[in-house]
């Protein structure tokens, strides 16, 4: 009986591994060369080409805050500024000093009323006029005399003085009643002026020199 030597197991070949010369390539030798041949007839991907700046949806870029009021302020803006300038310069007629003056003393002291009220108050020495000389004179008596008398002294005077400013409303109420009866019976159909009393009482405390316009002198012309 003869003794057979036990074949030796040949081993595996290894996965993916190349085919000898002359022999058939496996099933994954030619699954690899298909995906790898695939990749590299792929078209490498390009880069995006870097905007200029944010775009809006009808394909030019956006403006920024600062060109977006500057169109609108165009938009507003006449075109031919050369060609208005003169027509409004033309039709604007530039006022001078006297002409303002003349406005604003119009719009002061303008009416019939108002000159009855001035000639009212300018006819006769009025007990205001010397209101504020008397408001001075106070004032450095209640220096003088507080020093030396104390707070008594102090007192006096201003009580003298809040009695003057009283005589001298009254008297301003009674020239402001005379004024009201003289325009019922010399300007019927004039309107009532609102603060008649309070502009005879302003133009009452202020000597004759001070007072604007001048006593007997007409409203200057606009």
């Amino acid at each position: 009986m003869s003794c057979r030597q036990p074949s030796r197991a040949r081993p595996p070949a290894a996965r993916g591994a190349r085919p000898a010369a002359g022999g058939v390539a496996g099933p994954a030798a030619v699954y690899a060369a298909s995906v790898f041949s695939r990749k590299s007839a792929e078209p490498a991907p390009q880069a995006p080409a870097a905007s200029a700046g944010p775009t809006s949806a009808k394909g030019r870029p956006t403006p920024s805050r600062k060109e977006a009021e500057a169109a609108r302020k165009a938009a507003l803006t006449p075109v031919d500024k050369k060609g208005r300038r003169p027509a409004s310069t033309a039709t604007r007629t530039p006022q001078t000093a006297d002409q303002r003056r003349a406005a604003r003393m119009a719009a002061q002291h303008g009416g019939p009323v108002r000159a009855l009220a001035r000639q009212t108050v300018d006819s006769r020495p009025t007990v205001g006029q010397f209101l504020i000389p008397a408001m001075v004179l106070a004032l450095v008596l209640d220096v003088v005399l507080g020093r030396r008398f104390g707070k008594s002294a102090s007192t006096d005077v201003f009580l003298f003085f809040y009695l003057y400013v009283l005589v001298a409303v009254v008297d301003s109420t009674l020239m402001t009643r005379k004024t009201r009866r003289l325009a019922a019976q010399q300007l019927p159909g004039e309107p009532v002026v609102r603060g008649l009393g309070f502009y005879v009482f302003q133009r009452s405390i202020f000597p004759r020199r001070w007072r604007r316009p001048r006593p007997g002198e007409a409203l200057p012309k606009a």
